[in-house]
């Protein structure tokens, strides 16, 4: 049951943010109007929450899986909204890029794996 509720918010947050891009994504977290602001929240964590469901669930059945993000111990996923709004907000030149790529991008690069 865990996996398939990992694998729909995966899927949900992937779906929604698959043709959607950086600019798109910037203007609905920085919308004044709070039904935007709510959208821009929702995807981003759970974008978030998927990479973490999904990760958990393929290192407890495959021991060789190398995971693409090492959340820390503690992490929350209103964590990623910060990061990924900083980034688009920083970062202009790549917000034409598809935001599910830059969110992978931004979780990467914050919680490498050693």
């Amino acid at each position: 049951m865990k996996k398939t509720i990992a694998i729909a918010a995966l899927s949900i947050a992937t779906a929604a943010s698959a043709q959607m891009t950086g600019n798109q994504m910037h203007q609905m977290c920085i919308s004044q109007d709070s039904a935007l602001k709510a959208s821009c929240f929702n995807l981003i964590a759970g974008f978030s929450y998927g990479v973490n469901a999904a990760q958990i669930q393929s290192e407890q059945s495959n021991k060789n899986y190398k995971p693409p993000v090492c959340f820390p111990d503690g992490y929350e996923n209103r964590q990623a909204v910060d990061l990924v709004k900083n980034f688009l907000e920083k970062n202009p030149q790549h917000r034409h890029h598809p935001i599910d790529a830059l969110m992978m991008v931004v979780l990467q690069s914050t919680f490498p794996c050693k």
